[in-house]
């Protein structure tokens, strides 16, 4: 007899802005999970600044399933993002995002 698991991390989208690689700091980033074809599952989304530490982003489950995930980069440099379903990272996380500067800054 074959077990399956109830959930496949293979079947979890990312879209958004964990794509772009570079994030204007000090503004909303956004991104969404799809679990949609996953299975069930927790889903835990944890986000590092260059200090290490932890940033609370924003979860809301809409109506297809799907997760909308907003946080905003509050210094320049490198944001760790982890994404698991399942306990198990999906695929292309941890997602390394760099913000940077918005503009110039005069006085």
């Amino acid at each position: 007899m074959n077990v399956f698991p109830k959930f496949e991390t293979k079947n979890v989208k990312v879209s958004g802005d964990t794509q772009k690689k570079e994030l204007p700091a000090s503004l909303p980033a956004k991104f969404q999970i799809e679990t949609d074809k996953a299975g069930q599952a927790d889903i835990n989304v944890v986000i590092k600044n260059p200090q290490g530490k932890a940033l609370v982003p924003k979860m809301e489950q809409m109506e297809n399933g799907a997760y909308a995930v907003t946080f905003v980069p509050d210094e320049c440099g490198p944001y760790n993002v982890s994404i698991k379903y399942g306990g198990k990272d999906v695929i292309g996380s941890p997602f390394i995002l760099q913000a940077h500067p918005t503009g110039e800054v005069s006085i």
